[in-house]
């Protein structure tokens, strides 16, 4: 969001119900792919992939739209927890249990279920 320049009062933005429902789409298939890496152990790609991720989730919770349209993304963001859950599980040292979370979903496990709830 972007803020007048004589205030910090965030602009609003509207985008039409089409552009949001692709949006979401676009997000989902992402997902999707990141969990294609995750069931791989491709762990390194899915890190690089998290940050967009995370930047796309929070444009649409920012239009509001994450409720209304996002069905398709909740699924595929349980489809991705699923995966890590497996590859925490199968780490191998505990500090690699500990770290995964945060560094496949480019924040803390609570601070993304958080968004989605």
């Amino acid at each position: 969001m972007e803020t007048s320049s004589n205030d910090k009062t965030p602009e609003m933005i509207m985008i039409e119900s089409q552009a949001a429902l692709d949006m979401s789409a676009v997000i989902s298939d992402l997902l999707d792919f990141q969990t294609w890496l995750a069931s791989r152990g491709d762990v390194e790609q899915v890190e690089k992939l998290a940050p967009i991720t995370n930047r796309l989730t929070d444009l649409l919770l920012v239009e509001g739209t994450y409720r209304a349209m996002g069905g398709r993304v909740f699924e595929s963001f349980q489809k991705f927890y699923d995966q890590v859950d497996q590859l925490v599980d199968a780490a191998d040292s505990v500090e690699e249990k500990a770290s995964l979370p945060e560094r496949l979903y480019g924040c803390s496990a609570s601070d993304l279920k958080k968004k989605i709830q």
